[in-house]
């Protein structure tokens, strides 16, 4: 029964990720749910990124119903060096509590800084006009403080900005899943560029500098459509020491920045089989498995095999299209028990795993003939779908970051050194 649960909650795992890739827009219903599935500690979502010998990353964890949340630095044995709260309310915020609607996500560290943004509630004005207001901060002195402000416009309730990315001489890239500039320009992109003037008083309010081509030529006719538009929005984001590199797990889609000049250096798809017609016309699930920096600056990631996943027996999209369609009413743990069932399914059509290396300061992609130390082809059920990269250049395989106890334990007990049997987490 067990086993049955664990690999339900691993299958599960794939819709949180899915669903927290959007996580303005996830319903706090749904989030609700989520939460009371039995799963002990949501996933990890997030690369992390390397600070010298340390990992940093988000961490995201349910004790007790509730969702808890902060920036944790990690050493090899898993041992949490430093832990930095959550966006808290308790700090000057320029809005009325009342008002403030999303915490801190995603953060990106630059200059021994924590960059990171939040949101207020949408303000609608007697003119018909919307705005939400998005506030830019920063963990710095062992404090967090607001350094920045933007008005979204909003013509729905569906426009946010995903990431907010610090690079040299005061410059920010960000990126949304609208036009910024709201021009209708055929070569509309995702990608703009910012910078946070000073103010005399109060938080200074930031306008676009300039846009940032996207890159992505073969998609240019199609980026009047939001699902094609938003994908970088969607994708999970890579830093290294002088590059950012946005991953679409969907699509296996990519685009590489340099954090000194703020400008794209290129774009591209890790997949050689994947066609742009593919992505316009639905795209896949999760094909990208698992994507962290390595501490020599690359990129290591694990995906599915291409040459298994462009022909499957099994669109789950389309199933699970069908099935809302036909069962309107259904709850959403009915969701998720159909999701899972046909999940399983395809899991078990695409048992292995491939390894690619991504070099950040050309944009170039090898395929790896072998596993890194460490790592393996075998999926083992969806098990290793998840890993953890370590300074030596090897990984370590199976850690889903769903189990607290298990996160909290780190490596193994049996590689632990005699020093660390009496106490598994210290922070400072």
């Amino acid at each position: 029964m067990q086993g049955n649960n664990r690999r339900f909650a691993v299958i599960l795992q794939k819709g949180i990720q899915m669903l927290l890739r959007n996580l303005p827009l996830l319903p706090s219903l749904l989030l609700a749910c989520l939460c009371a599935t039995g799963v002990q500690a949501f996933a990890q979502i997030w690369a992390g990124q390397w600070l010298k010998e340390l990992y940093a990353y988000n961490y995201m964890q349910n004790e007790s119903g509730l969702t808890d949340y902060a920036y944790i630095l990690v050493d090899d044995k898993g041992k949490i060096n430093k832990t930095i709260p959550k966006l808290e309310l308790s700090i000057k915020f320029p809005i009325p509590d009342d008002a403030y609607s999303t915490f801190g996500w995603s953060g990106c560290w630059r200059e021994d800084a924590l960059y990171t943004l939040t949101y207020g509630r949408t303000v609608n004005k007697e003119d018909g006009s919307k705005h939400r207001p998005c506030f830019f901060a920063r963990w710095q002195d062992d404090e967090w403080q607001f350094i920045g402000t933007h008005k979204l416009v909003r013509k729905t309730d569906h426009e946010y900005l995903s990431k907010f990315i610090p690079c040299d001489k005061g410059r920010f890239i960000i990126v949304s899943n609208y036009d910024l500039l709201d021009d209708n320009r055929a070569d509309r992109t995702p990608f703009a560029r910012i910078s946070i003037p000073k103010a005399k008083k109060g938080i200074p309010e930031i306008e676009i500098d300039s846009s940032i081509p996207h890159g992505q030529e073969d998609f240019n006719q199609y980026m009047s459509d939001p699902r094609i538009f938003s994908l970088a929005a969607n994708s999970d984001c890579i830093i290294t020491d002088k590059y950012a590199t946005f991953l679409n797990r969907n699509t296996g889609l990519y685009w590489v920045f340099s954090l000194e000049r703020a400008s794209l250096i290129k774009a591209g798809s890790i997949f050689k089989k994947v066609t742009p017609e593919m992505i316009v016309n639905g795209g896949f699930d999760d094909i990208v498995l698992c994507a962290n920096p390595e501490k020599d600056g690359t990129l290591l990631i694990s995906a599915l095999d291409e040459n298994s996943f462009t022909k499957p027996s099994i669109d789950i999209k389309k199933e699970m299209a069908e099935f809302r369609k036909t069962f309107p009413d259904v709850k959403y743990e009915e969701i998720w028990e159909k999701y899972a069932e046909l999940r399983e399914k395809f899991d078990r059509e695409n048992q292995f795993m491939v390894w690619y290396r991504l070099y950040p300061e050309n944009g170039r992609v090898e395929k790896l003939g072998l596993p890194p130390d460490g790592g393996t082809f075998d999926r083992e059920g969806g098990k290793n779908d998840v890993w953890w990269p370590l300074a030596d250049g090897s990984v370590e395989m199976g850690r889903h970051w769903m189990y607290k106890d298990s996160f909290l334990q780190g490596r193994n007990k049996d590689k632990k050194s005699d020093d660390d049997n009496d106490e598994s987490v210290k922070k400072t």
